[in-house]
């Protein structure tokens, strides 16, 4: 995977500045000349539907110009906000596009020729988590592309250090060569992390394990840490606290185990956990 354009994910919201700077800061350091800036709007009808959690269909007349009026109005803001981030190196292309499933961004992202996503991360109770299907774990999910998850909090910094997740005990560590292409691409350090959740659990096999990950993916710049917690988000967020690290990077096994990560972990409980950017690769299973 070559990382060669951003799809970014905007509701015009509070988020939206945040994520810009987040996605061109990010495409700066890979040297992306490309974003495409997408809005999605959930039809007016499809919008009732949601509201009410029960079968309503506007008039059609009524629901097509309303529809126009809101593809106009964000249309315009769309624009806007293209043109206020986009610059001699990057070139920023804004869309809005209606959009009737939550299985969508796939299709965004191919006819786009879009190879990374970046998206904020809505809640359940968010309007946008609940019909665009843009909340952390959905998109896990949902979306087979790699993505990053960024928080109103995220600091906009140059990513030097990535802690990536590795659970020892699954030989199949699909995925894991996107997040190393993209440490690469970056120049940045990968910080191999196990945490034994299990009691009796030798440390010196965890180590000698990530030794052989690192060698067969000929790793040159990374360190190896092992460290006991009774779960993995806790040892992951410990880990992050000491270190402090720009980035934190897991591997999603998407449909295979549904809405869960490595360790049998929740998507959520690991963006939420934290500020700092989320790279989540889907592993292929």
């Amino acid at each position: 995977m070559a990382f060669e354009k951003i799809l970014v994910i905007t509701q015009l919201d509070e988020l939206s500045t945040t994520l810009m700077r987040f996605a061109t800061n990010i495409a700066s350091q890979l040297g992306i000349h490309e974003i495409i800036l997408l809005n999605i709007i959930v039809p007016v009808h499809s919008q009732a539907f949601t509201a009410m959690e029960d079968f309503f269909h506007a008039d059609e007349e009524i629901s097509m110009s309303m529809n126009q009026m809101l593809h106009d109005k964000n249309q315009d803001l769309i624009r806007q906000q293209a043109h206020r981030f986009s610059s001699g190196d990057i070139s920023i292309r804004p869309q809005v596009a209606f959009s009737h499933s939550r299985t969508d961004l796939n299709q965004f992202l191919e006819e786009s020729g879009a190879d990374l996503l970046i998206s904020g991360s809505y809640d359940e109770q968010h309007y946008t988590g609940r019909v665009s299907g843009t909340r952390a774990e959905k998109l896990a999910y949902r979306v087979d592309y790699p993505m990053i998850i960024v928080h109103g909090n995220t600091p906009i910094n140059t990513l030097d250090d990535i802690v990536v997740a590795i659970d020892i005990d699954n030989p199949a560590q699909s995925g894991l060569d996107r997040i190393i292409t993209f440490a690469q691409r970056l120049d940045a350090k990968l910080h191999l992390l196990h945490v034994i959740t299990r009691e009796n659990s030798p440390a010196q096999l965890a180590i000698e394990k990530l030794r052989l990950l690192a060698r067969h993916n000929c790793l040159t710049n990374y360190s190896i840490n092992v460290i006991t917690n009774h779960n993995l988000e806790n040892g992951l967020h410990r880990f992050i606290k000491k270190y402090n690290p720009d980035m934190v990077a897991v591997l999603s096994r998407g449909k295979g185990k549904i809405k869960r990560l490595i360790y049998g972990s929740s998507t959520e409980d690991i963006v939420e956990g934290t500020e700092i950017p989320v790279f989540i690769s889907k592993m292929n299973i």
